[in-house]
């Protein structure tokens, strides 16, 4: 999405630009770091890409961690709670599987 900008003042929010590219700056720099954290954790490149930086429209960073499937999600977790490591991690293409039954 473009951004249009009058003077010094970022018209989509209203915010001076100033604030905008230094809070932009911060949740892209914070954002970098964190796709390298997911990244030596073991989530894959295509989904620790989507982590992003965003800005709200009152000039407030924020970082956008995306969606994660669950393999790498557990992954995460196991990088933030060693002590969780021990659990059985679900295999990111891993399908739920139902128990066989007659139904005749």
């Amino acid at each position: 999405m473009r951004t249009l900008t009058r003077g010094v003042v970022v018209a989509e929010y209203g915010i001076p630009m100033g604030q905008y590219k230094a809070a932009r700056r911060a949740a892209d720099e914070l954002a970098s770091q964190l796709r390298e954290a997911f990244e030596k954790a073991g989530v894959p490149d295509y989904e620790a890409g989507r982590i992003a930086g965003r800005v709200s429209r009152t000039g407030c960073p924020y970082v956008d961690l995306g969606t994660l499937r669950v393999g790498s999600a557990s992954k995460v977790l196991g990088a933030l709670l060693p002590d969780t490591a021990n659990e059985p991690q679900t295999d990111a293409t891993e399908q739920p599987t139902l128990p066989a039954e007659s139904f005749g």
